[in-house]
């Protein structure tokens, strides 16, 4: 930068803060306060130039006068930046957002997405937007995919509640051992997982009363859930004879999968076909493809699959959330199919 003849030296120092910033004629222009530099790029060798002006006169005159050489017509007390200077200032833009890129925060931020990615498991395409677009690829990814999931969390949330309450049921049934309090800790050790401690306590509230078809159904579950379907085939059988459409077809369903896992593919066939009729359940539809991919019916496996998958683009968000699990085990099923 060249500097005027009245100055061999540029001292930072001599610029004020800032008091104002506008845009104006295509170059930025900083407002200073106080002392003020004048830089300009109006000279025909293109070099630098610029003049000091002080805010106070020798006399108590506020009125901008040169420093040290000949009066100026008009003084520009502000900085103009040129095209160059626009450029390095978008670079430092760019920098900052790098920055945010690698800071602590936008990391966080990739490393929750692709958390939330392996948990729930959605489109795959979904992991290369997280893991390219950085930050605010996870951020996208958030937006449309976590943050509605947020209602699930409920379920979650609802853990703690019912593990206080097993403790509390734990220490009831042995002063009182009814068949109500050992039902109800079935239940909250079916929803919990613990299917072995679930058929125990069905075991103990049936034994009590046994007109109810609840335990009963709860306990074939259970059983299914422990690969155990000889033992689930009484319980099931007992359900779907006093009542068909028992939770909405799924006891039938179910009992048409113990059927097919006990060597028994007739009755398989007629109650899956019976179900498949009236039932739309993901689970029956799943079940019933796995029964045919055994019975080496490969094209009927693969329709059953293909009609589970049919379903993702009608389904309200809300319910495709709930059914990926599902979804992923037909795309397995398909995977695994030959041809």
């Amino acid at each position: 930068m060249a500097a005027s003849s009245d100055y061999n030296y540029f001292d930072p120092f001599r610029v004020g803060p800032a008091q104002r910033c506008h845009i104006s004629g295509g170059d930025l222009e900083f407002g200073v306060q106080k002392s003020a530099v004048n830089i300009d790029t109006q000279k025909t060798d293109g070099t630098f130039h610029w003049n000091d002006f002080s805010s106070r006169g020798p006399r108590g005159d506020s009125r901008p006068r040169l420093s040290g050489g000949a009066k100026q017509p008009r003084a520009r007390c502000g900085i103009l930046i040129t095209t160059p200077a626009r450029v390095l200032y978008c670079c430092i833009r760019m920098g900052s957002l790098l920055f945010f890129a690698f800071s602590w925060w936008g990391i966080l931020l990739q490393a929750f997405a692709i958390v939330h990615f392996i948990r729930r498991r959605p489109d795959t395409f979904w992991l290369w937007i997280i893991l390219i677009g950085g930050w605010l690829g996870a951020l996208v990814y958030i937006a449309v995919e976590a943050v509605p999931d947020a209602g699930l969390l409920r379920q979650s949330f609802k853990s703690f509640p019912r593990r206080k309450r097993i403790r509390e049921l734990e220490s009831a049934v042995i002063d009182n051992p009814s068949a109500g309090n050992y039902e109800e800790l079935g239940d909250l050790y079916l929803e919990e997982g613990h299917y072995a401690k679930a058929r125990q306590a069905y075991d103990k509230a049936i034994s009590t009363r046994t007109d109810s078809p609840d335990p009963f159904y709860r306990r074939g579950v259970a059983a299914i859930q422990m690969q155990d379907f000889a033992a689930a085939l009484s319980d099931l059988e007992r359900v779907v004879a006093a009542d068909p459409t028992y939770d909405f077809h799924r006891a039938a369903g179910l009992l048409a999968h113990a059927y097919a896992n006990t060597g028994q593919p007739e009755k398989a066939e007629g109650l899956f076909r019976q179900v498949t009729r009236i039932s739309t359940s993901s689970e029956t539809y799943y079940n019933y493809a796995c029964f045919l991919a055994s019975q080496q019916r490969d094209a009927e496996a693969r329709e059953w699959a293909r009609q589970i998958l049919a379903k993702k683009p009608t389904m309200p968000g809300y319910l495709r959330r709930r059914e990926r699990p599902w979804f992923r085990k037909a795309k397995a099923l398909l995977n695994r199919l030959p041809g």
